[in-house]
């Protein structure tokens, strides 16, 4: 019993990664993540997102290093131009990106 729930587990875990990066087998595709308030990019909880996310999907994450620390207090018709032009030199290598933004970087996402 425990071996059939652990496969019924692995299972699962492999239909859901599919689902949610089935694109990936079809074309190119890349994560850009960019973290939040007071933050920096490479934090630990970051790097565990990428490392979990490369080592179960196959998908590149990237972490944007910008505005890092008390420099995520600049206003943000600062920050969007500086981040923008990052997030378009790592999105030209792919064909479709998945933005991830955690907290305040969900706001850079939508600005």
């Amino acid at each position: 019993q425990w071996y059939q729930r652990r496969v019924r587990g692995k299972m699962l875990q492999k239909y859901f990664l599919l689902v949610l990066f089935g694109g990936a087998i079809s074309s190119k595709v890349g994560i850009i993540h960019i973290h939040g308030l007071n933050e920096d990019f490479d934090d630990s909880y970051h790097q565990n997102f990428k490392n979990y996310i490369e080592k179960h999907s196959s998908t590149p994450v990237h972490l944007i290093d910008a505005f890092n620390g008390l420099a995520s207090l600049t206003p943000l018709e600062r920050q969007v131009p500086e981040v923008l032009e990052k997030v378009k030199k790592v999105a030209a290598r792919y064909d479709k990106v998945i933005a991830v933004g955690y907290s305040q970087g969900g706001v850079v996402w939508r600005a």
